[in-house]
């Protein structure tokens, strides 16, 4: 197994997904916006959507995990 990329609060929702396309079912349950605000970071996400953005990291995290076991 390869090492990834830790994924962390100043990565844009884009750079996540573009990496880690499993990772678009996070954002879809963290109600975080994947178009038009795709740029802003999981930090400044996260807070808009009233999120820790620690949660959302874990999370996205524990998937890219899961990924890079089964790739």
């Amino acid at each position: 197994m390869k090492p990834y990329p830790a994924i962390g609060p100043s990565w844009t929702i884009n750079e996540v997904i573009a990496m880690y396309p499993e990772t678009i079912a996070v954002f879809n349950a963290f109600g975080l916006d994947m178009c038009c605000g795709a740029d802003e970071t999981i930090e400044i996400a996260g807070r808009e959507a009233g999120t820790d953005p620690a949660v959302i990291v874990s999370a996205l995290l524990d998937v890219a995990a899961k990924a890079e076991m089964i790739s």
